[in-house]
């Protein structure tokens, strides 16, 4: 909060915009103060949104310090009434059509452009009918059009220190309230004309808030004219309040068709890559007392230059409320940068329109990146080598064509031997038995564990010699009990096996492993029989 608003702006030849927040007590006279630095010393045009003061009593108030009203275009929002013979102000009706406000501040956005401001007196004065989300959104377009024209944006706040008082009260339904309610001016506050606002929120119920408004002036006193039960605070004087007009006491009729709008981008959409998607949320109120029936809903989405990207509309019908949800797809050859999503409704038989704006960002991924690298480069490259090695084989296949083919020599058949006795018969015999036998083992093959799978297994022990054959198995209580194994001829006994208990086997794979136990009982058997001999 300053006390004096010219000491910072200095540079307002910069790109900034401003905030200046003003002491209550001081409010009047920093707002002078800043328009005679800005409007006589630096001779710069402005657009001045009142919202405090109607048009006659601020044009009478600047008249006598003497400016050149040529430097000032007014937009009056406190509702005064419309003058003829008047070229220089836009009168709006309240400060709750701010789509108005904002649509007014842009036809007369060549007044400022270059060497000019719009000063928005006061913050307080928009927040009474409208909503933080709704008022920031039109305090950024107000910037982003004075950035456009290379003009500036001052927003006046007395920081909340206005005179203010509440109250609740419960209602029921069609249930008609009156309420006296008294503000205590301090007697450091401004002379002048002021608004007089009271607004209603509903806590529980679907009806729209409501606002209405009166003009009062605050005019200085000498001591002698303070009554007695005013507290001037020694000799500087109180303030006496002169309504200009009185409060009639009649119910204000709200107009039959009235919307209101809101827009946002939701969250994770105010930054998209090129052929995605954007979802905006739509919130119309119906303030009217009627329903609207032919509300038609246009949609454009515009680049930073205006430029109309894509447009789309619908119609709907609004009772009280309605919220949508409405999906924009970006197409793929859009370009980089900050894009606005432009939403206007026409109702009343095309005779109202209203407008909102918010905006997203479009970026491209990385993945799109790889994939022009993809496509640009490496799919030319591949196809090439797939070129080059189609015909590399095609050659070779075309060569081995070319070689005459060799035809290959068989060995001749040897004739049968003819068996002529007994005993190459038998061995002949023998022959056939074990290659029946060898063709039985290869491809009747059984599972390892299995009684017949372990017949003829060969037998090794734990460090790898040789033991024998497997022979015959013992089975007991639905087990293996025995295994008999024929001994290799290394043995010289006159034993031709011997016969291990299963709890001596360690493995039954391709092979048979057994303990060393068993080895070693062959050996020590073994020796015995040596020393018998002997």
């Amino acid at each position: 909060m300053i006390s004096d608003p010219t000491t910072i702006l200095g540079n307002l030849n910069g790109e900034k915009n401003y905030l200046v927040i003003l002491k209550p007590e001081n409010l009047q006279q920093n707002i002078d103060s800043l328009i005679n630095f800005l409007v006589n010393k630096r001779q710069w045009n402005c657009i001045y949104l009142s919202l405090n003061k109607p048009y006659l009593a601020l044009k009478k108030s600047l008249e006598q310090k003497n400016y050149n009203l040529k430097k000032f275009f007014f937009i009056d929002a406190v509702g005064g009434s419309e003058t003829e013979g008047i070229d220089n102000v836009i009168f709006i009706p309240s400060s709750s059509t701010l789509t108005t406000i904002d649509i007014s501040i842009t036809q007369l956005s060549q007044f400022t452009q270059s060497h000019g401001f719009v000063l928005i007196d006061t913050l307080e004065g928009l927040l009474i009918n409208n909503e933080s989300n709704v008022l920031a959104n039109f305090i950024k377009s107000v910037v982003r059009k004075s950035s456009k024209y290379n003009s500036k944006t001052i927003v006046l706040s007395s920081g909340g220190g206005e005179p203010q008082t509440s109250f609740s009260k419960e209602t029921q339904p069609l249930q008609n309230v009156s309420q006296s309610v008294s503000l205590n001016i301090p007697s450091t506050h401004a002379a002048g004309s002021f608004i007089v606002r009271a607004s209603t929120e509903y806590l529980n119920s679907d009806q729209p808030n409501s606002a209405a408004s009166d003009s009062v002036t605050l005019t200085t006193t000498t001591p002698t004219e303070i009554p007695a039960t005013t507290s001037g605070g020694g000799g500087g004087g109180g303030r006496v309040i002169n309504k200009t007009s009185p409060i009639t006491g009649e119910t204000i009729t709200p107009p039959e068709y009235l919307i209101d709008i809101s827009t946002r981008i939701l969250e994770e959409y105010k930054k998209v890559n090129p052929g995605k998607k954007v979802l905006m949320e739509l919130t119309l109120y119906n303030l009217g007392t009627e329903e609207i029936k032919d509300a038609t809903i246009n949609y454009c989405i515009k680049n930073s230059n205006e430029e109309i990207i894509k447009c789309s509309k619908e119609t709907a019908i609004i009772y009280t409320k309605i919220q949508l949800v409405k999906e924009f797809f970006i197409p793929r050859n859009i370009e980089e940068g900050r894009y606005y999503i432009v939403t206007e409704v026409t109702y009343n038989k095309e005779k109202n329109k209203i407008s909102s704006e918010t905006s997203f960002e479009v970026t491209e991924s990385t993945f799109d990146t790889q994939k022009d690298f993809i496509k640009s480069y490496l799919l030319p490259l591949g196809l090439g080598i797939l070129i080059l090695m189609i015909l590399i084989i095609l050659i070779l296949v075309y060569e081995n064509r070319k070689k005459p083919k060799k035809i290959p020599k068989y060995p001749k058949a040897k004739q049968p031997r003819i068996i002529k006795n007994k005993k190459n018969m038998r061995t002949s015999r023998n022959i056939f038995s074990r290659l029946r036998e060898f063709i039985e083992n290869s491809y009747k093959k059984h599972p390892k564990n299995s009684v017949r799978g372990l017949i003829n297994r060969k037998v090794y022990s734990e460090d790898g010699d040789y033991i024998g054959k497997v022979k015959e198995v013992t089975l007991k209580n639905n087990g293996l009990e025995d295994l008999k194994i024929k001994l290799s001829k290394k043995y010289k006994f006159k034993a031709k096996g011997i016969i291990v208990n299963y709890r001596h086997v360690k493995s039954t794979n391709e092979i048979v492993i057994v303990d060393k136990h068993v080895l070693r009982t062959i050996n020590e058997k073994l020796s015995s029989f040596n020393n018998q001999n002997l």
